[in-house]
């Protein structure tokens, strides 16, 4: 089962990577409490999806077909609090269309952020359908588990996105 295992290795080192995003969007927006606060539970639930699809991941051996990874090892836990206001992003920021006329940081934030999420609701997705093809109770009862709240994490996204644009990119 390389393929799975590939494919269970690679969301867990994206929902690694979520996790420290959501922490850092959430410190670097403090100001604005509902970013702040959503975005610090949304981190542990992607924390919690790492832990158990690190666990998931050794019953289906090693992710042999995985591409390799900059991400550290995982002896380090995920970041236990948000980054301080004003740090530099997680990772580097997608080139956007505009130049000098860019979108507001936060506006940024969180389109780099929806992106990241919908990526791990397709592998979530495509880990569902394996479950069922092969009625796999494990992964069925992970899937049934976490996606939902990948779900959630896309739906919040894609609505701040909504509520935030008009006001932050007419803003004067």
């Amino acid at each position: 089962m390389s393929g799975l295992a590939a494919v269970l290795d690679a969301l867990r080192r994206d929902e690694r990577r979520l996790t420290t995003e959501l922490l850092a969007l959430a410190g670097r927006h403090r100001q604005e409490h509902e970013i702040h606060h959503v975005a610090t539970d949304l981190a542990r639930w992607s924390a919690e999806h790492d832990r158990l699809l690190r666990e998931t991941l050794h019953h289906y051996g090693p992710a042999d077909t995985a591409p390799p990874s900059s991400d550290p090892p995982d002896t380090a836990p995920p970041p236990a609090g948000p980054r301080e206001t004003g740090a530099p992003p997680a990772g580097p920021r997608e080139a956007g269309p505009m130049t000098d006329d860019a979108p507001p940081d936060l506006l940024e934030d969180l389109r780099a952020l929806h992106l990241a999420v919908a990526g791990n609701c397709v592998y979530w997705q495509m880990l569902a359908q394996a479950a069922a093809a092969t009625r796999d109770s494990r992964l069925t009862e992970l899937v049934e588990h976490c996606e939902p709240q990948a779900q959630r994490q896309l739906r919040w996204t894609e609505s701040m996105i909504k509520s935030l644009a008009a006001q932050l990119l007419t803003a004067s």
